[in-house]
């Protein structure tokens, strides 16, 4: 629902294939980037050169000035031409601290480089456990003070094979409360609740 979360969870308790289902039931496209394969510029933007035209108020000349552009990543332009769309940030606290820092201002913000995601993008975290997690550290302090933390539910073993041996869809084979029934979703409900 766009607010600032981190789903947190074993390895292969199908966390990410969840979030991807769930958001194509809800009508939303989704997205999955890897913390650990990521560098700060694919959230702060890539520099480029630019040029502004400034007029002089006193004496009214026009000069050109350069400045630095921060132009957007495409998977976030992507996500934008989606309509509604969801970006998982999977293995979050694999990356490195500097990328998690450059995820500040996307994640609370919404602005990726200098351009802002429509508010129909929604935004997720996604990480296993610190002590279960390869590379994986805390969380930077402006991140961890910030994000909500949503705890995943382990899944027993049969569960996951009954899981895969259906298509692995969401339904009777499987539910995140544990019980066989599993609520509808409604793209349009959801939004409204937004």
């Amino acid at each position: 629902r766009g607010l600032p979360y981190v789903v947190v969870g074993s390895p292969g308790s199908a966390k990410t294939s969840v979030l991807r289902q769930l958001a194509r039931a809800g009508g939303l496209e989704s997205r999955t980037m890897l913390g650990s394969i990521r560098s700060p510029v694919d959230f702060l933007g890539v520099p480029f050169k630019q040029v502004r035209k400034y007029t002089n108020r006193e004496t009214f000349d026009v000069t050109e000035i350069p400045y630095t552009h921060y132009a957007p990543p495409g998977w976030a332009l992507d996500l934008a031409d989606a309509g509604s769309a969801l970006a998982i940030y999977d293995e979050f606290n694999t990356a490195s601290l500097a990328v998690q820092n450059s995820m500040l201002r996307v994640m609370f913000e919404g602005v990726v480089g200098e351009f802002a995601l429509p508010p129909n993008v929604r935004q997720l975290g996604a990480m296993n456990p610190i002590s279960q997690a390869t590379g994986g550290r805390e969380l930077s302090l402006p991140l961890a003070n910030r994000l909500g933390i949503l705890a995943w539910p382990d899944v027993t073993v049969e569960e996951f094979a009954r899981h895969h041996l259906n298509g692995g869809k969401i339904g009777a084979t499987f539910s995140l409360n544990g019980d066989a029934s599993q609520e509808t979703i409604t793209a349009e409900a959801e939004e409204a609740a937004v």
